[in-house]
């Protein structure tokens, strides 16, 4: 299994920062490899919430369903795909520093399923080289806010 963890501090309160990592079609914003991102809700997420992001893959996309699966408001949230190859997991906590300012450790595990899972250990390279663009990507989000 190929992972990534990051901090990030960010100019937002834990309350403000915590809806906007959890509504997790906000990827699309700060993450390279999403090509689109969409919300099954009413707009607040909550756990059992879904959304879709097409990954950008070696050839064309692939389709993530991503459900949140622990939701802890302010604090944590953790978003869980199954696709037929993949297995991706997305665990975001948070902390306040002050009331406008948290950070957050983010860590993203990803592996295959099946037949293909005897690769997993060429997916580290992967991960990070995504994870990276995405932390970069991220970053200036936030600061943009």
């Amino acid at each position: 299994m190929a992972r990534y963890l990051t901090t990030i501090r960010a100019p937002l309160s834990a309350s403000a920062l915590f809806t906007y990592l959890a509504t997790f079609s906000n990827a699309k914003f700060w993450d390279p490899s999403v090509r689109s991102a969409s919300f099954d809700g009413d707009g607040v997420p909550q756990l059992g919430s879904r959304y879709q992001l097409e990954i950008a893959a070696r050839r064309g996309t692939t389709t993530f369903d991503y459900t949140i699966i622990e939701f802890i408001p302010s604090e944590r949230v953790v978003l869980e795909a199954i696709t037929k190859n993949f297995y991706s997991r997305d665990t975001i906590d948070i902390r306040p520093l002050d009331v406008h300012h948290a950070e957050f450790t983010y860590e993203a595990t990803l592996r295959f399923r099946g037949f293909a899972a005897i690769a997993n250990g060429a997916l580290f390279f992967v991960l990070r080289k995504i994870g990276r663009r995405a932390e970069i990507g991220l970053r200036r989000e936030l600061e943009a806010t």
